[in-house]
Formats: C-alpha cells, sequence, structure tokens
C-alpha cells in the first residue's frame, strides 16, 4: 500500500514538470541593431563675395542740330561769341534762371553769339527776346555764317524798324555790309517788353517774321550764299546799358 502510493507520487510530480516545461513561454528574441552613426554636420556655407555693381558712365548730352536752346546747361560747349565792334570789357554775357543776358555798356558795341557744331541750308530760327534795358538797341537773328563768306543777318530794332543784310567780309577783314530789305513794323512790343522774331533762310528766299506775323520775305539776290552756322546778336547805340535776355532760342527746319 505505501509501495502504492510512492508510486503515485512520482508519477504526479513527473506530470507536474512535463506541464509546467511546455506551458513556459519561448524567451523574447531581442533583434539586433546597429549602433547609430553620428550625423555629418552641415558643411559651413561662405558668404558670397560683395562685388558692388560697376557705376554707369554718365552719358555725354549729344549735339543737337535742331533743337531748342534755354541756356540753362553748359551752353559755352557750342556756343561762342565775339565782337564786330565795342570793347571786351564793356561787355557781358551771363546764365539767369529764364534765360542768357546780353549786358552791353559800351556805346556802339556789336555782339554776335553762334551756334558752332552744325551748318545749315535750310533753316528757321526762333527766338523769344525780352527787352529789361534801354530802348535804344537791336536784336539781330542770322543764318549762313561762315568767317570766309559772310552771312545773312535780319535786324529787329527797339524803335520799330527792321532790316536785312549780306554781311561780306573783304580780302582785308573788313566787312561790309549789303542792304537786302527794310521797313518798320508796329508788331514790335517796344519798351521793356517780350518780343518773338523768327526768321527763315531758303534755297531762294529769306523771310523775317514779328511775333507770329510775317513781315517780310524776299528772293536770295545772285550773291546767294549756300549753307553755313546760325546765332543771335544785340547791338547798342547811343544810351546804355543796354540789356536784352535770350529765353529761348529754337533752331528747326523750316
Amino acid at each position: 500500500m505505501k509501495i502504492l502510493k510512492l508510486s503515485m507520487f512520482f508519477l504526479f510530480l513527473l506530470g507536474s514538470l512535463a506541464c509546467g516545461l511546455t506551458s513556459a513561454s519561448a524567451p523574447t528574441q531581442v533583434e539586433a541593431t546597429n549602433p547609430p552613426s553620428a550625423t555629418p554636420a552641415p558643411p559651413t556655407e561662405i558668404p558670397p563675395t560683395f562685388t558692388p555693381s560697376p557705376i554707369p558712365n554718365t552719358p555725354t548730352p549729344e549735339v543737337q542740330q535742331f533743337f531748342t536752346e534755354n541756356f540753362q546747361g553748359d551752353y559755352e560747349k557750342n556756343w561762342s561769341y565775339f565782337l564786330r565792334a565795342g570793347k571786351k570789357e564793356d561787355f557781358s554775357l551771363s546764365k539767369t534762371s529764364d534765360g542768357l543776358l546780353f549786358e552791353l555798356k559800351g556805346l556802339g558795341i556789336y555782339s554776335y553769339l553762334v551756334y558752332q557744331p552744325f551748318e545749315y541750308k535750310d533753316v528757321r530760327i526762333d527766338a523769344t527776346v525780352e527787352n529789361i534795358g534801354v530802348n535804344d538797341n537791336n536784336v539781330t537773328l542770322f543764318c549762313r555764317y561762315s568767317v570766309a563768306s559772310g552771312w545773312y543777318e535780319f535786324n529787329i530794332y527797339s524803335s520799330g524798324l527792321y532790316d536785312m543784310f549780306f554781311t561780306k567780309p573783304d580780302s582785308a577783314g573788313n566787312l561790309n555790309y549789303g542792304l537786302i530789305a527794310n521797313g518798320g513794323s508796329n508788331k514790335i512790343n517796344m519798351g521793356k517788353a517780350i518780343n518773338k522774331y523768327s526768321i527763315i533762310c531758303t534755297k531762294d528766299s529769306l523771310t523775317l517774321f514779328i511775333n507770329g506775323v510775317k513781315t517780310r520775305s524776299v528772293g536770295i539776290p545772285a550773291y546767294a550764299l549756300e549753307n553755313g552756322k546760325v546765332g543771335v546778336s544785340v547791338s547798342s547805340f547811343g544810351q546804355t546799358p543796354v540789356q536784352v535776355k535770350f529765353r529761348e532760342v529754337k533752331i528747326s527746319q523750316p
């Protein structure tokens, strides 16, 4: 009986061990991982080298053939003056806020201002002129000017008269004046006033306008000049100071 109990005990013990072995869960396998690699630092960014932009050259103003001159810039680069008569110390040119002032402090001064860059065949000149001095002067517009051959000039006097001359130098350098036409006009604003004078020089005629009114037109004589420079002039006579301002001078095609 005792042997039977021992046998049953051993059988029970063996059964318990077998159950324990089958019910134990298998150990969880840990997946091997590679050690983390060090993240490379981003490359240091090199700042761009600053290259200053080149400063563009200031364009040189183009010399113009047809334009309106108001004498606010460096007009001296393209215009030059000469005195036909009178003393240089009694004459001056000065820029103002609204034009170019001719000032003649002596008597009998004939001053000329020439536009040098171009010579013209057919041309029109319009000048807006203000008299701010004595009422004893004349304003001149001229065309086809050259030192060797002479020029045509249109003179408008503060007294209300006008004339046209062919001015020609002789072999000795003296100027001879040949009268082409003359007359009077009630369109001239006398005294301290503003006038607009215009001339047209073409192949076969010379024409004068005073304040928009066609005043005189004549055919060019046989001694016609073919081309030349253009310009303006102011003269003094028996009273001073003569002060005449050119507000603008327009050179155009007729």
